[in-house]
């Protein structure tokens, strides 16, 4: 069975926020509004697509850093 994440940048909310440098707070409204993907592990458990996040019509981004 092949990943279907491989290659993927896949991220918690923490490194999230410092790759678009918002807080988490941000990251929090934005997944409350499901104004960005994410991918819920479990109840309390979410991971980000970098990627997907990025391509999101929210995220406007102007400087993003290479992590």
């Amino acid at each position: 069975m092949s990943n279907p994440f491989e290659g993927r940048q896949i991220v918690k909310k923490d490194k999230l926020a410092q790759i678009l440098s918002v807080s988490e707070r941000t990251i929090d409204g934005w997944v409350a509004r499901r104004s960005i993907p994410f991918i819920r592990i479990n109840k309390q458990v979410l991971r980000f697509d970098v990627e997907d996040v990025l391509k999101s019509k929210t995220i406007n981004p102007v400087k993003i850093e290479s992590v």
